[in-house]
């Protein structure tokens, strides 16, 4: 079964398009410190040529939102591209595409099942997001990836 992982939206100074979402450059974004997750949990010896091989990685909006969260638009985005979706597994990057798929967000890093979709919170990986300040809560996220994403790739 294929994994998405999909994000909020390019970064703000990003060069990123919809065919480089979450992509692991440069070392302080987002799909940089993913990758270092990812790469942790697989006992650090992950190349990125085979990171970027291992996930369908996305972003639900094509646009940086700004300082707001466009909520009314991801939700009409998510709307229409639900059945793109429909019996694969998806890692939500964050609350705010939980709440734009009207998903639950927490407990973080759990495997739950929605309609058609199979989808797991991940605590979004931007320098802004102080969740990963605590050892304990980048362990929650490097064993998920460890134990319950890896090893069905």
């Amino acid at each position: 079964m294929s994994i998405t992982l999909m994000g909020q939206a390019p970064g703000p100074n990003s060069s990123e398009d919809l065919r480089h979402a979450l992509f692991p450059h440069p070392k302080n974004s987002a799909g940089y410190r993913l990758y270092d997750i990812v790469r942790e949990a697989a006992g650090g010896s992950l190349f990125r040529a085979e990171y970027l091989r291992m996930f369908t990685r996305v972003n639900l909006l094509t646009e940086y939102p700004g300082p707001v969260f466009p909520m009314s638009e991801a939700r009409a985005i998510a709307k229409l591209c639900w059945e793109d979706y429909e019996d694969q597994r998806l890692i939500l990057m964050g609350t705010q595409l939980a709440d734009a798929w009207r998903f639950e967000a927490q407990p973080f890093c759990e495997w739950r099942f929605d309609g058609a979709i199979e989808y797991a919170v991940v605590p979004h990986t931007s320098g802004l997001n102080r969740w990963y300040n605590e050892p304990s809560n980048r362990e929650l996220v490097v064993q998920f990836f460890r134990e319950q994403v890896l090893p069905d790739l």
